[in-house]
């Protein structure tokens, strides 16, 4: 009976351990399926950097983002205007976007990636003007002068006039060297014309400074007879306004109102021959002066010197 006891132990102590190392099996088991479990689950979403440009608001494309940063790259905005990295590392990044023809507000935005993906406020895009204006004032003792015909020659071409206040504008001219000049009768301008360059903006206040020139002017000069002034002597000028005066007794002549235009001057006196025989002048906005002659005795004249 004793003996059967121990054997009802023995056989029973057997079956527990068996089932405890079966239960530890199956708990392996249980934990490989856990292992199972976890390489099934979904990989974790990329870190990535994301945004968008627009234009009047719509997406803008073709629009270069660089990237710079612990990951840098350089992407383009899709047809939408939307961009977005491939997996960034965590940093500091700044974003800058880039398209002929366009600026951008704000021109670059820096952000910050941690472990976590980061959506960057819009970029707008503004585009930039591809032809600009030239203007200026023309006056005359500070007040406008109406009338005046401005021309501008070079990145734009064309003339106008100038207005009542005395402005004057262009618009449509391009980037580039250009050349603006002032002109009216009875009138010289300062400066004589203006060199502009037009760099991406209107080129404003290219002025110029008016002031009225003479209508007519004076031609003058002297006549001597062996370095002596010589009096009487006829001296005439025919052109647009023909006259004729006397040399006085210094040999000097003179004629005033005389309009711009072409001339011949020539002096006249019995008895002698001149050198040149006449001056032919073109006055051109300006007085002539020191048109002299000298004088000659002809062969067989009697010169009295009443001195």
């Amino acid at each position: 009976m004793g003996f059967s006891c121990k054997r009802y132990l023995n056989a029973t102590l057997l079956l527990a351990m068996s089932l405890l190392v079966f239960g530890c099996g199956g708990g392996g088991g249980g934990g490989g399926g856990g292992g199972g479990g976890g390489a099934s689950d979904p990989t974790p979403p990329a870190t990535i950097i994301a945004g968008k440009a627009t234009l009047n608001g719509t997406g803008l494309a073709g629009v270069t983002m660089t990237i710079a940063g612990a990951t840098s790259s350089t992407i383009s905005t899709d047809a939408s205007g939307n961009y977005a990295t491939g997996a960034v590392a965590n940093g500091s990044y700044t974003i800058t976007p880039a398209v002929p023809g366009y600026t951008f507000s704000p021109a670059s935005r820096v952000i910050t990636v941690a472990s976590g993906s980061v959506s960057v406020p819009e970029f707008t895009a503004t585009a930039i003007a591809t032809s600009f204006g030239v203007s200026g004032r023309v006056t005359a003792g500070g007040t406008g002068l109406p009338g005046v015909t401005v021309t501008i020659a070079g990145a734009g071409n064309g003339s106008t006039t100038t207005d009542a206040g005395g402005n004057y504008s262009f618009s449509g001219v391009q980037n580039g060297s250009c050349t603006i000049t002032a002109s009216l009768a009875g009138y010289s301008f300062a400066p004589f014309n203006r060199a502009v360059t037009v760099n991406n903006g209107d080129a404003t206040g290219q002025d110029f400074s008016a002031s009225a020139v003479a209508s007519s002017f004076t031609v003058s000069g002297r006549v001597t007879l062996n370095g002596t002034p010589l009096a009487g002597v006829t001296v005439t000028i025919a052109g647009t306004g023909p006259g004729s005066t006397t040399t006085d007794a210094s040999g000097n002549y003179s004629f005033t109102g005389v309009t711009n235009g072409n001339y011949t001057v020539t002096p006249a006196l019995t008895g002698f021959s001149f050198a040149p025989a006449n001056r032919a002048l073109t006055v051109n906005s300006a007085d002539l002066v020191d048109q002299d002659f000298t004088a000659t005795p002809l062969s067989g004249a009697i010169v009295i010197d009443f001195g």
